[in-house]
């Protein structure tokens, strides 16, 4: 990058078996549909499919009290 600054990140958890939580199915279905209006091509999964991993990407913001 001929000595600018890249953007570093860090991977603090990676959760595996969502499908068995009941409260991430939960969760996720109402994810899901936001991602279908929003989100170009995106469409719905078997959430009871257990070949699926569901990996969540996000950037976490600290403000000044941590």
């Amino acid at each position: 990058l001929n000595g600018e600054k890249s953007t570093s990140y860090l991977i603090n958890r990676v959760n595996q078996n969502f499908c068995d939580d009941k409260k991430f199915i939960e969760w996720y279905s109402r994810l899901e549909t936001f991602l279908v209006f929003f989100i170009d091509a995106a469409s719905r999964i078997a959430k009871d499919d257990p070949n699926w991993v569901i990996y969540l990407l996000y950037q976490q913001y600290k403000n000044d009290s941590g």
